[in-house]
Formats: structure tokens, sequence, C-alpha cells
């Protein structure tokens, strides 16, 4: 049962990340090509960009659910500070996405323990990964 409802949870997910994609793929390559030009890959390295990303996603309801949340805003700085051009809506899926891997992974082993510690393993995955890119960078 929790093997099915995963893999329907995740199919949901990928036709909402590819939905989104197709829909808005003008303004994504737009966006990528703006960025591409202003930053100039030669000369001092800037600790300001041009661009400023005040949305936190581009889909309107995600952006009303997660605007004005403080742990939103402190993700946008951890992910800046790990050089990653994600957004915190972004990072969120991702996370939702890792912790599904690790139901999925739990659903298969019989033991307990074991399985509790994948879930916990899948939904804590990218934050250690997020902490590693940030190490990495400074």
């Amino acid at each position: 049962m929790i093997l099915v409802l995963t893999a329907v949870f995740l199919a949901v997910m990928a036709l909402v990340v590819g939905g989104y994609v197709l829909v808005n793929r003008d303004s994504l390559e737009a966006a990528d090509t703006a960025r591409a030009r202003l930053r100039a890959p030669e000369g001092p390295i800037r600790n300001w960009s041009l661009l400023k990303d005040d949305k936190i996603s581009d889909v309107p309801f995600i952006n009303r659910l997660l605007s004005g949340r403080n742990w939103v805003e402190s993700l946008g700085v951890r992910l800046e500070r790990a050089g990653l051009e994600l957004r915190p809506a972004t990072f969120s899926m991702l996370m939702a996405t890792s912790a599904a891997v690790g139901l999925l992974i739990a659903a298969k082993v019989t033991d307990f323990l074991a399985s509790i510690v994948f879930i916990v393993l899948g939904f804590v995955a990218p934050f250690i990964w997020l902490r590693w890119k940030q190490k990495r960078r400074l």
C-alpha cells in the first residue's frame, strides 16, 4: 500500500514539474539568457548580482504559500552561501523527492528500525549535501 502511494506521489510530482517546465519554457530560457549575459566570466569576483530573485517560486500558488516564512528566507541565504542557483521552493521539492525515495527504500526493507533510518536519511540528505557545498565553497 505504501509502495503504491509513493509511486503515485512520484508520478504526480513528475507531472507537475514536467508541466511547469513545459508551460514556462520560454520565460525560463529568457531568464537564463539574461543571467548568462550579465555574468562576466573574467574580471574580479563580485559579491552582488544585478538580478535579484525576490520570488521564492515562479508558480504563484507556491510563491504565496511560502512567502514570508522565516525558514524559507534562511534557506535562501544558505543556498546563496553554497553558491547554488536553486530557489527555496526547488530545494523543498528536492527534499520531498529525496524523502519519497527514502520511503520507497524503507518499504522494501523488512526491519522496522532500518526503515526508519532510511526515511530520516532521505529527508536529511539534501541538508547534508547543502552543508557540504557551503563548506566546500568557504
